[in-house]
């Protein structure tokens, strides 16, 4: 007897790179049940692209759920689900930290830590059903996408002076390298040419949580004679990890790697310094210069515009850092103080002068979808 289909209605989402188990379960939801966009129908509701990088946007995210809540009629019929950012344990206890935990205890039937992204695809459905989803993951990626993205860590051992995920616990938290391998067997197997994206809040860690020693210079090797595999990214690179655990070698001699998608923040040593990303701008550029002298790779990188104390001397550093490495793509964030990190106790500059050097940025740098060019 065939089972009836569920209405599932997903919350607003608030994805970024990081967030990414917003895409993967809607995949496999809409391959299963309904997905509905009246939670005042559903039999499931998942809050699957939560924020948890500003209080403001906690709160843009707690309002969001509440607005949804308010529209179930009976909420004893409803089951409900987070997961993303905001299932993070906070570091801080204040009324506002403590308000969000006590909301989320008191409404959500289920809370799924961010970093095991299977879990609620597995109270979803039956295990043995869940294991057909899991295994058909690739090639349902693969159709909607042309490619194929693998997660293989999340959190981060470093503590970036302006990292707004320092009021929470976020450990480093990998994949076990057996599983990358299979499903790497998995994906050469399908047959079919494809791209390979292996993704982490900061992928160069990857395995020092299990394993004590950095494991992504195996990964990339181990995708070498991977015949389908024609070529492989890496997103959420950290260069200042690169570096201090010498991945220049690998990166360099690997004929699959194509592109990378990182971070720079700063062409200023000194700004550098104070954002406490243990680089210089000197040993950035070597790396980059290193990793492209055998074969030319794609940089996606993203700076910050008004970081405490930066000057124009600052800003011109920057763009300077730029023209050499030639990144493709550069991502302009303007800085956001919040009073919980290190940043907050630095001299900031006013919110004008925040936005001229964005508006510089934005005006030396040409953007588009596919490439950035430094005029």
């Amino acid at each position: 007897m065939e089972t009836k289909k569920r209405n599932i209605y997903f919350g607003k989402t608030f994805d970024c790179a990081i967030n990414y188990q917003d895409h993967l379960i809607k995949i496999i939801v809409d391959e299963k049940d309904n997905m509905v966009n009246d939670p005042s129908i559903a039999d499931i509701i998942i809050f699957s692209g939560t924020c948890a990088c500003t209080q403001r946007q906690i709160l843009t995210t707690v309002k969001s759920m509440i607005n949804d809540l308010q529209k179930v009629k009976n909420r004893d019929n409803v089951t409900v689900y987070l997961t993303g950012c905001l299932t993070r344990p906070f570091r801080l206890s204040n009324d506002f930290f403590d308000n969000v935990t006590g909301w989320i205890n008191e409404n959500i039937d289920f809370v799924i830590p961010q970093n095991t992204p299977y879990q609620l695809l597995d109270l979803l459905y039956p295990h043995s059903e869940f294991e057909k989803w899991k295994n058909q993951f690739g090639e349902l990626l693969y159709y909607r996408k042309n490619s194929l993205d693998l997660y293989i860590s999340n959190g981060c051992n470093n503590r970036c002076s302006f990292c707004k995920i320092n009021y929470q616990t976020w450990p480093l938290t990998s994949m076990p390298i057996e599983d990358v391998k299979e499903y790497i067997d998995y994906v050469n197997n399908i047959d079919r040419k494809l791209h390979l994206t292996f993704i982490g809040a900061n992928i160069s860690q990857y395995g020092y949580d299990l394993y004590g020693k950095y494991r992504l210079p195996e990964i990339i090797e181990y995708v070498e004679d991977k015949d389908n595999i024609t070529s492989i990214g890496l997103g959420g690179f950290g260069v200042n990890d690169a570096v201090k655990f010498g991945f220049k070698e690998i990166l360099r001699d690997s004929t699959k790697l194509t592109d990378i998608g990182g971070s720079l923040e700063s062409g200023s040593n000194r700004i550098l310094k104070l954002m406490n990303k243990g680089i210089t701008i000197e040993e950035y550029i070597d790396f980059v210069q290193t990793i492209k002298s055998k074969k030319e790779k794609s940089l996606a990188l993203s700076i910050i515009a008004g970081f405490p104390t930066e000057t124009l001397e600052d800003v011109k550093m920057t763009l300077d850092a730029l023209k050499i490495i030639n990144p493709v793509w550069v991502d302009i964030c303007r800085y956001v103080d919040s009073d919980f990190v290190p940043s907050h106790n630095y001299e900031q500059l006013p919110l004008e002068v925040i936005k001229e050097h964005a508006r510089i940025y934005s005006k030396v740098l040409t953007k588009g979808k596919i490439e950035c060019k430094i005029k």
